[in-house]
């Protein structure tokens, strides 16, 4: 069932077993884990179907220090989240990244790689992507021959990623990114391939006809309740730009809103701990895995083809429908450790030095389109 905020005016409080906060791809996975059980689950997402600037300007920040990517291009309050505007790039995290590294203050999970591999096959079902392979295995699996020229071990690896792409028709336009620096995020639209899955516009039928999941458009949450010691969540305080109220009563509540707005929920969930829920140890917010980026370099004319080709996106048919991997380079494991490094993922954005006439009527074409698109 989809509801919107201000359809609750005469009863604003729903009763459920589950409470989730975000409907973009982590939050429609778990919400669809329990379709057609009883369990009874109550999606909040902040702004609706469709693209609204007056609730995107609700994500406002202010950045300092490095270079980040826009937001706008890594965050939106829509049904369906940044799945609207991602890449679709999927990988899962390499067995470094959930270990401890001594040269790295604070590192270190509870949890290891192996801990996740059987929930891969799952989540690949979900995003709709083909067996999960990430690495050298790839090209047997594809039925090719590796590079002549391999990499030395001791300092890089093979690093696959997965593209979840449309396997749908289409039908809203959400504007791109307006940060005119990052438009090379959308890699999976240069060369040639598809555009990525819009998770929030494939599930939209699905939660429509959903007998035990209901999906609040308009619902900006503004608290996580809790019983008097503030130990336990109890519901989700929300309410709209235009003033519509609701709060949500839940035995299990999940935050999948992002790092910046998990943590900004938190914060403000402040009415029993004054320093935020979760935050005694003035943790809350301090580790953002942000989207940093820089130019390192550009290569160009035989090199780039020959690049091209080793870094390049590779087809794959499966099921009846075909899939995208796309190679890439990572530091290795025993190079992290020597150099004290983190992971560091090179894959290459193409760019044209002058734009096919074809792609500039098309940006015209959408600017208009965007001009005619309602704000609210």
């Amino acid at each position: 069932m989809i509801e919107d905020i201000a359809d609750f005016a005469a009863h604003p409080a729903v009763e459920c077993d589950v409470c989730i906060v975000g409907s973009g791809p982590v939050g429609l996975a778990i919400a669809m884990e329990f379709e057609g059980t009883p369990v009874r689950v109550v999606i909040l997402e902040s702004g609706g179907d469709g693209y609204e600037s007056e609730v995107e300007a609700l994500s406002t920040i202010e950045s300092v220090g490095q270079r980040r990517v826009h937001q706008s291009a890594v965050r939106r309050r829509i049904f369906g989240g940044t799945s609207s505007v991602w890449s679709g790039r999927c990988v899962p995290f390499s067995a470094m990244d959930l270990q401890t590294r001594s040269w790295i203050a604070h590192s270190g999970w509870p949890i290891q790689a192996e801990d996740l591999e059987l929930y891969l096959q799952r989540a690949g079902r979900f995003l709709e992507v083909a067996p999960a392979i990430y690495d050298d295995r790839i090209w047997s699996h594809l039925g090719i021959a590796p590079p002549r020229e391999a990499w030395d071990p001791s300092i890089f690896s093979t690093q696959v990623f997965q593209a979840s792409v449309v396997k749908h028709s289409r039908s809203r336009h959400i504007p791109p990114p307006v940060d005119p620096g990052s438009t090379g995020l959308a890699s999976l639209q240069h060369s040639g391939a598809p555009q990525a899955e819009d998770l929030g516009e494939r599930s939209r039928v699905a939660i429509g006809a959903s007998r035990n999941i209901r999906l609040i458009l308009h619902a900006h949450a503004t608290e996580v309740l809790t019983e008097p010691a503030g130990t336990r969540a109890t519901g989700v305080a929300a309410k709209s730009i235009h003033g519509a109220h609701l709060r949500v009563h839940a035995t299990d509540v999940v935050l999948s809103c992002g790092g910046i707005e998990n943590a900004r929920l938190l914060l403000l969930s402040n009415q029993v701990h004054a320093n935020g829920l979760g935050n005694s140890h003035d943790q809350v917010g301090r580790y953002l895995q942000d989207h940093h980026y820089a130019p390192v370099g550009a290569i160009t004319g035989g090199q780039a083809a020959k690049l091209r080709r080793r870094l390049g996106f590779r087809w794959f048919d499966y099921e009846g429908h075909r899939h995208v991997y796309m190679t890439a380079v990572s530091l290795s494991s025993q190079r992290q450790r020597e150099s004290g490094l983190t992971r560091a993922t090179l894959f290459p954005f193409e760019h044209y030095l002058r734009p096919a006439a074809i792609g500039s009527a098309k940006r015209v074409v959408q600017s208009l389109q965007d001009r005619d698109q309602p704000l609210a």
